[in-house]
């Protein structure tokens, strides 16, 4: 029996396309619509590749700005990978499931499973994840302890020991040839030293709860109440002494799986210590939700989330100044930036469509841009104006854009709004014709110009061709000189459509539109 054989990759594709845009780090704007011209061609050439011995493509790193002016590293694997790598995980799933259900919702609170093996959805509402973790906290803060050990393993992701993994996942799976493709993968994304996941796919959430399982096992042993979100860890314990030979304990068994804790980041604090670490904005949260529960007569014993719900479903029935008020006592006059609080109340804001908060977050691209993605999306929400457009793209041609990635998100935002300023085809052409910038940046330059550059923009772009090295960046270009004039475009065309079949994809793509 062939591997493929083995594998569902219709289901596959239908996750890689669900999770692509919300986890992944980069997404290119052309390659679901050339591939779906005819998906099915593009499974078997898919399959047959893996049942000739498939050789994984390399990864590639992209750098996403952090708290504090750090940087998190996310991956961009070939879509073929990623569909293979979903595929795998799917078919081994009810095994995985069998392996970590048992702590899903009860110590796991991070990227619940959902135990339907079949649904395109492998991970429960990430929000519910967080609200069950804060709640169950708070709960056992109230139980008789005395103090809890709060732990943070460093750069988790990155240190996962592929061989462990490999052994782990076979404890569990009998199909050796399922396994061996998911480390052969996993290994040439991580060279050159064999250890990691790659970051912002839901799969490597999911190998990530296989690769702690042990670790969540052997603490549950202890007997003391324990709660983990991904990779935060807390631990409730009765006295200082138990405490302090809980988290010794805690850093041996990570030591035994190549992990270690983050010392900023791991303490031992007291009842009443905890309770204020653990309430945060959470109080705050509730009390605006009842006070708009009390505007729309909602039911005043309902729950929080119940009543988020229903603000979410009938937005218009709210004033926009309840929000308003608190997003400048608890933002905007605020010597600490509490994140948590400002992406409740930006979502908010951007349910009534309240333009308030344009102004502080053109400044939060600056001093935060790790809120860069949410900040977009309420500009989507309050319907940016066109004087604030322009101070973005000052922001974006300035010395204090600095983050590629945060270029990135914002020429990803503009095209997807088709927002198309003279400044922005400026900034585009500078970018794309300097190939020191990274192709998924770049690629984003390439459609910004096809649809609104110049015939000498699509001439260039059209030269590029001889430069690019990657099937894919050949097929951006093809699909970006689509409007240069019929003859000549026709003409590359006729040269570069036998080049591969990705390419060939998009020239019929953009022929045909």
């Amino acid at each position: 029996m062939t591997i493929s054989s083995k594998l569902d990759f219709q289901l596959a594709y239908k996750r890689t396309r669900f999770y692509h845009g919300e986890r992944s780090f980069v997404k290119n704007p052309f390659i679901f619509t050339w591939i779906e011209s005819n998906l099915e061609s593009w499974i078997t050439n898919l399959v047959a590749k893996i049942d000739s011995e498939y050789l994984p493509h390399e990864a590639h790193i992209c750098l996403a700005p952090k708290p504090k002016w750090l940087l998190r590293k996310g991956s961009v694997v070939d879509l073929r990978d990623e569909v293979l790598l979903n595929a795998v995980i799917g078919a081994i799933y009810p095994q995985i499931w069998g392996f970590v259900g048992w702590s899903q919702g009860s110590i796991d609170m991070g990227h619940q499973l959902n135990p339907n093996h079949l649904d395109i959805e492998w991970i429960k509402n990430r929000l519910i994840g967080w609200r069950t973790w804060t709640d169950k906290s708070r709960d056992l803060l109230n139980q008789g302890y005395t103090h809890v050990v709060i732990g943070d393993i460093t750069s988790f992701y990155d240190n996962i020991d592929l061989k462990l993994l490999a052994s782990d996942i076979k404890s569990i799976c009998a199909d050796t040839a399922l396994v061996d493709i998911l480390i052969k993968c996993l290994s040439r994304w991580a060279l050159p030293n064999g250890r990691g996941l790659p970051q912002g796919f839901s799969a490597s959430d999911i190998l990530a709860k296989c690769y702690l399982n042990s670790i969540d096992k052997r603490i549950a042993d202890f007997g003391q109440p324990y709660l983990r979100y991904v990779d935060d860890i807390r631990i409730f314990c009765r006295s200082h002494q138990e405490a302090k030979r809980t988290l010794i304990a805690l850093s041996d068994l990570l030591v035994h799986r190549g992990l270690a804790l983050h010392s900023g980041k791991t303490e031992i604090v007291s009842i009443a210590q905890a309770k204020e670490k653990f309430a945060g904005p959470i109080p705050l949260i509730d009390s605006l939700i009842k006070k708009v529960a009390e505007t729309m007569h909602l039911d005043p014993y309902g729950t929080t989330l119940d009543m988020d719900r229903e603000f979410s479903a009938r937005p218009d029935s709210v004033p926009p100044e309840i929000f308003e008020e608190a997003f400048k006592v608890y933002i905007i006059e605020k010597a600490i930036f509490d994140k948590t609080l400002f992406r409740f109340l930006l979502t908010r804001l951007g349910r009534v469509k309240s333009y308030y908060a344009i102004l502080y977050c053109l400044r939060v691209l600056n001093e935060h841009p790790e809120e860069t993605a949410p900040v977009l999306k309420y500009f989507s929400a309050a319907n940016l104006r066109k004087e604030d457009e322009e101070r973005l793209l000052e922001f974006l041609a300035s010395e204090d854009s600095v983050y590629e990635y945060q270029q990135y998100e914002i020429l990803k935002w503009l095209y997807e709004e088709s927002r198309f300023p003279r400044k922005l085809i400026e900034i585009s052409r500078a970018w794309y014709f300097n190939r020191n910038k990274p192709e998924w940046l770049r690629t984003y330059c390439a459609a910004i110009l096809g649809d609104n550059g110049t015939s000498a923009d699509l001439e260039r772009i059209a030269e590029e061709y001889r430069r690019a090295t990657s099937q894919i960046e050949k097929a951006v270009i093809a699909t970006c000189i689509k409007n240069m004039e019929k003859s000549r475009r026709n003409s590359i065309y006729g040269n570069i459509q036998s080049d591969g079949d990705l390419i060939k994809r998009a020239v019929n793509v953009a022929k045909a539109g």
